[in-house]
């Protein structure tokens, strides 16, 4: 979760920091592009928040289904035949 908070602090920096180098117009104007271009950084960034966790989740899951069958395989002492290279991954590591 810290992690999350802290790419969220330092994505709002590099926007804040890049919002005021672009939009270097005066007055009223300078404010609405401010303001638009701060909420496009702030969707784009909750935007790939979602799609990278459930790229994360997805890869997660995978890994927990092969320890989990690894397992199985290891209770019951045998190698499925296309787990071969698999099972001798896991163990060495495990």
């Amino acid at each position: 979760m810290s992690h999350q908070v802290c790419a969220a602090f330092a994505g709002w920096l590099l926007s804040n920091a890049y919002v005021e180098w672009a939009v270097l117009w005066e007055g009223q104007l300078r404010i609405v592009h401010t303001l638009v271009a701060r909420f496009v950084f702030g969707a784009s960034f909750c935007i790939s928040m979602l799609v990278l966790n459930f790229y994360a989740s997805v890869l997660l899951d995978a890994m927990d289904a092969m320890f989990l069958l690894y397992a199985i395989d290891r209770d019951h002492c045998t190698i499925m035949p296309r787990g071969e290279q698999v099972f001798h991954l896991l163990l060495r590591h495990v």
